[in-house]
């Protein structure tokens, strides 16, 4: 199987992450956007930020509650496409695909929170998701 890279290849990742050796599609990459998510859970609560106040309860509903309400949208947006009418409401399919990408970037950011809350990098998430799907379709295959 062919290693795909990720195309984000317009994203200064220098302006964005504190590895201004990561590229985009390289465990640095997704190291660096781990940490950056981070560092944005607490942006403006810079008095929580330097107590470590993290996680809390409240946190932890938050980062839920995010990612199903992000999922939600991403499958709003699904919905329209698969409506599969030139406009919807006044937009056309190129730009609800456009609202499609920036959700799907809303559940990643959810999904590193709690990877984050756990101390999970992103890599062992990627990792073991490819195992239990290679090993799920080996036990099809057998059937």
């Amino acid at each position: 199987m062919t290693k795909k890279k990720l195309n984000l290849d317009h994203v200064d990742t220098r302006l964005l992450f504190k590895d201004e050796h990561a590229t985009p599609g390289d465990v640095a990459f997704l190291e660096s956007y781990q940490q950056w998510v981070y560092s944005m859970w607490n942006f403006h609560d810079w008095e929580a930020k330097k107590k470590k106040v993290f996680p809390s309860i409240k946190d932890d509903a938050i980062m839920a509650l995010g990612l199903a309400g992000e999922s939600g949208e991403v499958v709003d947006c699904m919905k329209k496409i698969i409506r599969g009418k030139r406009k919807f409401l006044g937009k056309d399919i190129k730009e609800i695909e456009g609202e499609l990408l920036l959700e799907l970037g809303d559940v990643l950011y959810y999904l590193t929170m709690i990877a984050n809350r756990f101390n999970i990098s992103l890599k062992d998430v990627i990792e073991s998701n490819v195992k239990k799907l290679e090993e799920r379709a080996v036990r099809a295959n057998k059937k």
